[in-house]
């Protein structure tokens, strides 16, 4: 958004207040970072950590007193499943807002457009799509009001959002020229769409997703892309600007939920609780790097959950000399060290073959079975002929 302002925090809000604002983090939350998945019709696709912080009411006289008082919260996410905003897995649909977006009445959108008789790649059978009443567009507007974004943001997000739809619309065409086969936009009036909602000329779109800009010997050129790195570079942006606009409302979240009364809760920063809420492992069909990434956080945070209840738990029994007799302790520190471990890892490789001239899918995938396969028991073979594809 051209004139969206950074969020400001507060000095100070009332108990009452931050518990209604935290009421209605969520439904926002899971608007902009929940999907229907084949498993869960309101899944998580992103990971976050919320922190409640408290304090001794100061009303009472004794610092031992059982009474607290809750001051302030943080949420901080990571891993946003980006890819979802351009592609589902059958049966699976887009984040709740786009279907918000797509089913609300056209005099709730500031670009009065008439959404639900258009059909759009990135929200299939949207018409279909029941939601949940706290994911209607109304009422997440009503919720992003509580934590202070203006009407004006408002309708700005919603004009965002409707040009990702228009902008995945934009499809490609191949043209043969001197310089051999690139991309040619093949319907440009999704291209005007686009360009209008987001406020921008409509050739700086089109330069976008057609182009890009070459530095040698300290020269700049203009190379036209192809038919794939076109499609690409679409399905880039429309992630990117999905994710900037998902970060802006978490930090506008967070401005808003500061100290009660003037107190931040910096005065005992260990009187707090922490919540994470995760993804579940996934293993699609076909899997992507996010996949890989979700996984192995929750193979790192199942690692440091072992060293806390069983190791150190052992540990701390043997020095006071307890005597106990325990079976096998659950040890993942293989798993990921393969995924991690600085230098021999996949992360390693993929930094390894990322720097090397021209890298490419094929060959990273054949330096891992090259390095693990029937090395490391966690890394699974597969058939020479996709050794070059597949891991």
């Amino acid at each position: 958004s051209t004139s969206a302002s950074a969020p400001k925090r507060r000095t100070s809000i009332s108990g009452d207040e931050l518990y209604h604002k935290l009421n209605r983090v969520s439904p926002i939350l899971e608007s902009f970072g929940n999907a229907k998945t084949t498993r869960n019709h309101n899944s998580s696709r992103f990971g976050k950590f919320m922190k409640l912080n408290f304090l001794f009411n100061e009303q009472s006289s004794k610092k031992h007193s059982n009474s607290m008082q809750l001051t302030g919260a943080m949420i901080e996410s990571y891993l946003l499943e980006k890819s979802r905003v351009v592609f589902q897995s059958d049966q699976e649909r887009n984040f709740h807002i786009f279907y918000a977006l797509l089913q609300a009445p056209p005099q709730q959108l500031a670009a009065s457009a008439n959404l639900k008789s258009q059909a759009f790649r990135i929200a299939k059978a949207h018409s279909s799509m029941t939601l949940e009443e706290t994911h209607t567009l109304q009422s997440v507007t009503e919720a992003l009001r509580t934590i202070g974004i203006s009407d004006s943001v408002i309708d700005e997000i919603w004009q965002i959002l409707t040009a990702l739809l228009f902008l995945c619309e934009v499809s490609f065409t191949e043209k043969e020229t001197g310089e051999g086969p690139v991309a040619a936009i093949q319907n440009d009036a999704h291209v005007q769409t686009t360009a209008k909602l987001l406020g921008v000329n409509a050739d700086a779109v089109r330069y976008l997703v057609t182009q890009r800009e070459v530095t040698a010997r300290g020269e700049k050129f203009n190379v036209p892309l192809t038919l794939r790195e076109a499609g690409f570079t679409r399905d880039a942006t429309a992630k990117a600007i999905y994710e900037a606009v998902f970060n802006y409302i978490v930090k506008y979240i967070n401005a808003s939920l500061t100290g009660v009364e003037g107190q931040t809760g910096e005065e005992d920063e260990k009187s707090f609780i922490g919540v994470l809420d995760i993804f579940g492992f996934e293993s699609f069909e076909k899997n992507g790097f996010e996949q890989l990434l979700i996984n192995y956080a929750n193979e790192a945070l199942q690692n440091t959950f072992n060293k806390q209840i069983f190791e150190k738990e052992i540990a701390l029994f043997e020095e006071q000399k307890i005597d106990f007799h325990i079976g096998v302790c659950p040890n993942n520190k293989l798993c990921v060290d393969l995924i991690s471990l600085k230098g021999e890892s996949i992360f390693g490789t993929l930094d390894s073959i990322s720097r090397q001239p021209q890298p490419s899918d094929e060959r990273f995938c054949e330096e891992l079975h090259k390095a693990f396969t029937r090395k490391n028991k966690h890394f699974g073979a597969v058939h020479r002929k996709d050794m070059r594809s597949v891991f």
